[in-house]
């Protein structure tokens, strides 16, 4: 055998179009049974870029992120949810995540049913929207399941290519694809091996060949480049890219570590399960450009996450969970088609199981949004409120702590674990100067509230600071001086100040 074998045999268009209907709604059901109760990460950031908040010093709103199409599609779909209710910005940013992962149903759909039998496409699909990393994506403030979005169509329309102009849908895939995460092109060489399969088994136009194609996608990805790089220049207040490639860089894992965590772990069932497919279809000798395809891409992405050397929940593995899982299908198609259905849904119990350990704690618990909760239960907006949060106890830069409370309290709230705090590169948040202006800002906003029949709440620590902080100390002195201190919230850690 030449390893090029023809499609497999497809199903009616009616039949296609049910199953493509129903992997769309089992994406956009698990997005929203999955909506995390608070905000990953880095998604502080989309928080305050796609908000109405009145800009403090140093804020911009941003149109232009280095994953392109991120940002002016959800600036876009904020503003429709707009048109019919009311939508808070962290709601709309888990809703974009739910639908794109239910636009990338039925290109899934599409892209398995060129290699098996509707059973075996309809499993291989849910075990991409199950696993561990896809599923906690898909309920998160996270852009990852846009770039799942676009790998779907790029990969089907490259392994199935379009009866009108399939070279235009081929490169606009491609460009999805890097215009959607910058590591889009790690997918390039599977794409064109899957398009070569269809076209040396007569399903795709002869002269569409892998070179040719490699120059199309080049030469748009430079264009589009070449158009950033001028909005960059010509709009800086909308725009993050010199400043997300100023700031990035490799986190503290170990490499192998994080390699083996993010990419595999994440994955569930899908890498070793893909690979030893891939390996058995190539011994096989029927299917040796997409199992060419599934190797091939496997090593840029283990060494660009195991290199990033950060957790990020499999965020950067989402695309290829499609490769792997094609893996799978190449396997089980072999035997007969009860086992292969047996062995199928084994793996999609376990791969249920593995991604239900991954999305049950962000779904349920949070402890900023509880914590805020908890705080507002007690606290008017009008009232006074210090907190202290040390560097410590969050995972982001302190200074992002205001994005978090302008959400969840509807106001910048002052922080007090900033007078004696330093950022991640050991640079005090205040020089002396400042940490006065911020203990006078603190004064100042208790001193008002209680003059206007209001109340005042300090955290524990701002009236017992802990050890090896002065500037916490000489504000406490300062408070004890004028207040004293009333009821105790223990949940909360919150003190009230009465005046003497």
């Amino acid at each position: 055998m030449n390893g090029f074998s023809k499609e497999t045999l497809l199903p009616q268009p009616r039949t296609e179009r049910a199953l493509q209907a129903a992997a769309a709604a089992a994406g956009l059901t698990i997005g929203i049974l999955s909506f995390h109760r608070g905000i990953y990460n880095d998604g502080i950031f989309f928080v305050q870029w796609l908000s109405d908040w009145k800009l403090m010093p140093g804020e911009k709103h941003i149109w232009l992120y280095p994953h392109i199409l991120y940002l002016p599609l959800l600036h876009g779909l904020h503003y429709l949810l707009n048109l019919f209710r009311e939508t808070r910005v962290d709601e709309t940013l888990k809703i974009f995540s739910a639908l794109f992962t239910a636009i990338s149903g039925p290109f899934l759909v599409r892209f398995f049913l060129t290699f098996a039998r509707p059973a075996l496409a309809s499993l291989a699909t849910l075990l991409v929207l199950f696993a561990p990393s896809v599923w906690y994506c898909t309920g998160g403030t996270k852009y990852n399941t846009l770039h799942l979005a676009a790998a779907a169509f790029a990969l089907a329309a490259a392994a199935r290519p379009y009866k009108n102009r399939p070279a235009l849908w081929f490169i606009f895939g491609a460009l999805c694809l890097e215009s959607t995460h910058l590591t889009g092109f790690f997918l390039w060489p599977a794409m064109y091996l899957l398009h070569e399969r269809a076209r040396r088994a007569g399903n795709a136009l002869q002269k569409n060949t892998m070179f040719r194609l490699a120059a199309w996608c080049a030469g748009g990805t430079l264009l589009i480049a070449g158009i950033v790089y001028l909005l960059d220049l010509a709009f800086p207040q909308y725009s993050s890219i010199r400043d997300y490639f100023k700031d990035i860089r490799p986190g503290g894992q170990n490499y192998w570590y994080t390699a083996a965590v993010e990419l595999i772990l994440r994955s569930g069932v899908l890498v070793p399960a893909g690979l030893l497919g891939a390996a058995y279809a190539l011994a096989k000798r029927n299917e040796i450009p997409a199992a060419l395809a599934i190797l091939i891409t496997f090593p840029p992405y283990f060494h660009f996450i195991g290199a990033s050397r950060v957790e990020y929940q499999g965020g950067y593995n989402l695309p290829a969970t499609i490769v792997w899982a094609l893996g799978i299908l190449l396997c089980l198609r072999s035997f007969r088609q009860s086992i292969a259905l047996a062995a199928a849904g084994v793996l999609l119990i376990l791969q249920i199981y593995f991604g239900w350990i991954e999305v049950r704690q962000p779904i349920y618990h949070n402890l900023n949004r509880e914590t805020a909760e908890s705080i507002a239960a007690i606290v008017r907006n009008d009232d006074a409120l210090i907190l202290y949060i040390p560097p410590k106890a969050v995972d982001f830069d302190l200074k992002d702590l205001r994005n978090l409370t302008r959400l969840y309290l509807s106001r910048v709230v002052s922080n007090a674990g900033e007078l004696d705090g330093a950022n991640a590169e050991h640079v005090p948040y205040c020089d002396e100067r400042e940490a006065g202006e911020l203990i006078q800002q603190i004064e100042k906003e208790i001193a008002n509230a209680i003059a206007g029949g209001r109340k005042a709440f300090v955290s524990f620590e701002v009236w017992e600071p802990p050890d090896g902080a002065p500037r916490m100390h000489q504000l406490s002195s300062q408070l004890r001086e004028k207040y004293n201190s009333a009821a105790r919230h223990e949940p909360q850690r919150l003190l009230e100040l009465v005046k003497k």
